[in-house]
Formats: structure tokens, sequence, C-alpha cells
């Protein structure tokens, strides 16, 4: 005969189970969010210029990652970004600018230090590098 003791600590275990199974994925794309959040500067590799990017990411109160970019060679700042996306080490966004849109797909790296990938835009493809600098160094204001 089972006890009602024992079937109590085996339904709390088994809660207990179930609860850390649905919680880790949540943990591990809160973590990958966090590493992004900071500021992070680098540039584009077009065939003969290398823009500068500067990007912050923030979090709102809501637990939302938002960003924007600025680009000093172009007197840009605060430009707005969309679509933030991270799927493990996977990372993408786009930039848009008046009826313009960039897409950026990279990899976040494993000290989070650096996302390097493809810059897409028009059709066309170049490769782009962000390292992260921490916060507070990147003025981040609409223009």
């Amino acid at each position: 005969m089972i006890s009602k003791s024992s079937t109590r600590t085996t339904t709390s275990i088994l809660f207990l189970f179930v609860a850390t199974i649905m919680v880790l994925p949540l943990a591990a794309e809160a973590a990958q969010t966090s590493a992004l959040q900071g500021e992070w500067e680098g540039h584009v590799e077009f065939t003969n210029v290398q823009p500068e990017i500067q990007l912050k990411f923030d979090m709102t109160e809501k637990g939302t990652l938002t960003a924007k970019m600025n680009l000093p060679n172009q007197d840009a700042t605060g430009l707005p970004i969309e679509n933030i996306d991270i799927d493990g080490n996977a990372v993408s966004f786009e930039l848009v600018n008046n009826n313009t849109r960039a897409l950026f797909k990279g990899t976040l790296s494993e000290d989070d230090g650096s996302i390097s990938g493809e810059f897409i835009q028009a059709g066309h493809s170049y490769p782009f590098l962000l390292n992260s600098t921490g916060k507070g160094s990147v003025k981040m204001t609409n223009k």
C-alpha cells in the first residue's frame, strides 16, 4: 500500500522536474538576451570602404530587447533596429531607415564578445563584425 506522504513526495518531485524542463530554455534565452545588452562597435566590409557601426541593445521593463544604431560615417544617429531575434548563438536584426531595410544575420561568439555575420541589403551581402564595448561609451540620440 502506498502512503499519502509517499504520493505527495512523488508528485512534488515530478512537478519540480517538469517545471525545471520548462524553465531551462527560458533561462538560456534570457542569458543570450542579456549577453547582447550593452554597446557594440564594428563595421561592414564593403568592397572599397568599411563604415563604422555603433549599436546599443537595451532591455525594457517588460523584458523586451530593443536597439538603436549610429552610423558615424553618415552622420546618422539613433536609427531604429527592429525584429531582433536570438536563437542560441544565432542573432539577427533589421536596420530600418526611411523606406530602406537592411538585415544583419550573425553569430554571437562563445565569449559573448563579438557578433560576426552577413549584412544583407537590396540583394547584396557583405561581412560585418561587431565587438562588445561595454556600457557608457556610445551616445545614442535621434537626429
